[in-house]
């Protein structure tokens, strides 16, 4: 490309100087170009990375999810002690534990279903009521897989989106190349012709 340039602009068609100033900056206009392009090809690229990441995210959230809202230990049936608890207080402590069973159960079928129709986000969550005060293990740790969850999903459909136009991605990538190759071969042209011009003014000085 250099080559052609060379002998198409300074010797078949001979510019004039305000030609080659022109050309200089057309040559830094056209390498800016190249630039940005190639930036933009390298974020692409990053995306790419990124959704890998984001899916593998999903896939272990949603496996966590699954087998701790599943778990037997959800549903345990205590047995009555009246020496730690009066039949009043035992039962606020197993309807509470019930509850947390239901809706553990609720949240599986939830879950799996929405796992099995892509991964998508889990919404309309069922309604989350415990009777009385305690630890909320595991319905704390099934809430924040929850919410892990829906924010990478959500992430996952914005870089899907940026990478969905694969002719123009592929297209710029090609562009940018290009462009980068034009602008070296122009500047080569011009650092040819200011040292044509050197040797030419120089040799008239001697003579």
């Amino acid at each position: 490309m250099w080559i052609l340039f060379h002998y198409s602009f300074i010797k078949l068609f001979k510019f004039k100087e305000i030609a080659w100033i022109r050309l200089d900056y057309i040559w830094l206009s056209i390498g800016f170009l190249a630039v940005l392009t190639i930036i933009e090809e390298n974020k692409k690229r990053y995306s790419q990375q990124e959704l890998s990441f984001v899916k593998t995210w999903i896939d272990r959230d949603y496996e966590d999810l699954i087998s701790i809202s599943k778990l037997q230990n959800n549903c345990i049936q205590f047995q009555h002690n009246p020496l730690l608890h009066s039949k009043d207080e035992f039962a606020l402590i197993q309807s509470r534990q019930d509850s947390i069973c239901n809706w553990t159960k609720m949240i599986y079928v939830k879950a799996d279903s929405c796992f099995r129709n892509g991964q998508v986000a889990i919404l309309n969550l069922p309604k989350y009521e415990i009777s009385t005060s305690g630890n909320d293990y595991p319905c704390d740790r099934i809430k924040e897989l929850i919410k892990t969850i829906n924010e990478n999903v959500n992430k996952r459909a914005i870089l899907d989106s940026r990478l969905s136009n694969n002719f123009w991605s592929g297209f710029k990538s090609g562009l940018g190349v290009i462009f980068l190759f034009i602008a070296f071969a122009l500047r080569l042209t011009i650092i040819s012709y200011k040292v044509k011009k050197e040797k030419t003014r120089h040799n008239n000085g001697y003579n």
